[in-house]
């Protein structure tokens, strides 16, 4: 069974105590299937999202390495500069 026959599976059934009314037959077994199915596209889509935000969180932490190491990079070449110049006045 795949996601979207598990989805039409639960999109027709009507839960009611105890028993379960819709359309077409369901046997307990769909049932099961289709929420499996679902669960485990779920269980997917979770960890994709969390190695995406891990990537994301490497990026930006790459990204501000590399921000704060061009400012002091800077920033030394600022004071160089200020103490060179100061030399010949």
């Amino acid at each position: 069974m795949n996601l979207e026959k598990a989805t039409e599976v639960l999109n027709e059934a009507i839960i009611t105590e105890p028993s379960i009314k819709s359309y077409m037959y369901i046997s307990a077994g769909e049932i099961n299937e289709a929420i499996e199915v679902i669960l485990q596209e779920l269980q997917k889509k979770e960890e994709k999202i969390r190695q995406l935000n891990e990537i994301l969180n490497e990026s930006i932490q790459e990204r501000s390495k590399t921000i704060a190491t061009d400012f002091i990079g800077k920033l030394g070449k600022s004071i160089f500069l200020e103490k060179s110049t100061k030399k010949y006045l």
